[in-house]
């Protein structure tokens, strides 16, 4: 598989409190708040956590290592979640792993510029139902968390590789009843350039069940000398950082199962300007993925399996700049399952994951020949949250 350019990837879809409505079940219990007296601040929540993982995979392109040991994401969140006045800061290392898409590597502080501060920013209550904020703040695209503990696997599907990842910007969260709508306006991918504006609508049907709506829309053309997250520059990923998105996913739950099938579209316009071959997108191109992923805890037990099945693929233009995830007019899908075991704080998860490349361009492939179809891992993650 060649990458020209760093992946686009999501900086993290474990949602700000003020932010996002979180998802109805994981596989996996994720961080719990510990209380603390803040004093002229109020109560004070913190929570955190630490995954490392063993994996073992088969030929990648470029070449990679088959078996590593790594870190694979830790976080320490500080919150008021009461109040006129809230915040939410948040302090981590990640990197994550979309299966088949390159290889886990060591978790790294450099996601942004002002890593390993992946958050950091103020809700003003203005009534019961609206609220403001105002900072860095998470995307509103998409299902799956950049946090092993967060997700159904220990490996991501390929719709994690789609969409936006964080922003500067200020946002507007109202509800009413069941349904509540949040709509930001900010820098994208954190360019410096306030031309986006993303949109999450979520309506809870009951208790067990809930539809989530997702897309942004860029206003303008970002430049190729204009930088992203820690600094990349935007030239060679401007189908990314232009591109307009429409996604949604729908969470329901019967018993100790839940069942999440999502959508993702994204498509960038045709953009010409810059007369630099690398960098113009001489006609519309698109990328499309379906997801649905499973939890299943059993009762009155320590274990669960979550999993996934996917498919992905991308339209339109070959220009040297239309590298979605596998190149230009791909086609792959792939599924993933995860048996788990958790006590309390500690965990122990079990997954395997497998990818089929159904269309590649040649040197996109896998393995040494750079046109290998298939893609197999297995990894074993342990984590601590609290």
């Amino acid at each position: 598989m060649k990458t020209a350019a760093p992946s686009l990837s999501k900086v993290v879809l474990f949602a700000a409190a003020c932010l996002c409505v979180p998802h109805t079940a994981h596989a996996l219990n994720g961080p719990t708040n510990i209380d603390i007296n803040g004093g002229p601040l109020g109560q004070i929540e913190v929570s955190g956590g630490v995954d490392g993982l063993v994996y073992a995979q088969t030929e990648q392109n470029p070449p990679a290592k088959a078996t590593g040991t790594i870190i694979d994401d830790s976080l320490i969140e500080i919150q008021r979640t009461t109040g006129r006045i809230q915040f939410d800061v948040q302090i981590a290392e990640y990197n994550g792993y979309a299966l088949g898409v390159g290889t886990p590597k060591q978790a790294v502080a450099d996601q942004l510029s002002t890593s390993p501060v992946l958050t950091a920013n103020v809700t003003f209550v203005i009534n019961k139902t609206l609220s403001i904020t105002v900072g860095q703040l998470f995307s509103l695209e998409g299902y799956e968390s950049n946090y092993s503990w967060g997700n159904a696997s220990g490996a991501a599907s390929l719709l994690y590789e789609l969409g936006n990842g964080a922003s500067h910007g200020i946002a507007a969260t109202y509800s009413s009843g069941p349904a509540t709508i949040q709509v930001l306006y900010g820098d994208g991918n954190a360019t410096g350039v306030f031309n986006n504006i993303q949109y999450l609508a979520t309506y809870n049907l009951n208790a067990n069940n809930n539809l989530n709506i997702f897309g942004s829309v860029a206003l303008s053309q970002t430049g190729p000398f204009a930088g992203y997250y820690s600094g990349y520059k935007v030239g060679g990923n401007e189908i990314f950082i232009n591109s307009n998105v429409l996604g949604g996913y729908f969470n329901s739950t019967i018993g100790n199962l839940t069942l999440t099938p999502e959508m993702f579209y994204e498509y960038a316009p045709a953009n010409v300007h810059y007369h630099i071959p690398t960098d113009d997108v001489p006609k519309q191109t698109a990328a499309f993925g379906v997801a649905t992923f499973g939890q299943y805890n059993f009762p009155n037990s320590p274990y669960s399996i979550g999993g996934w099945m996917d498919y992905a693929s991308s339209q339109g233009s070959s220009a040297l700049d239309d590298d979605w995830i596998f190149g230009p007019n791909f086609k792959a899908a792939g599924f993933s399952i995860a048996p788990a075991w958790q006590h309390k704080d500690i965990y122990l998860r079990l997954t395997a994951g497998y990818n089929r490349l159904l269309q590649a361009e040649d040197g996109y492939g896998y393995g040494k020949s750079t046109n290998g179809k298939n893609f197999v891992i297995s990894l074993v993650d342990c984590g601590l949250v609290f």
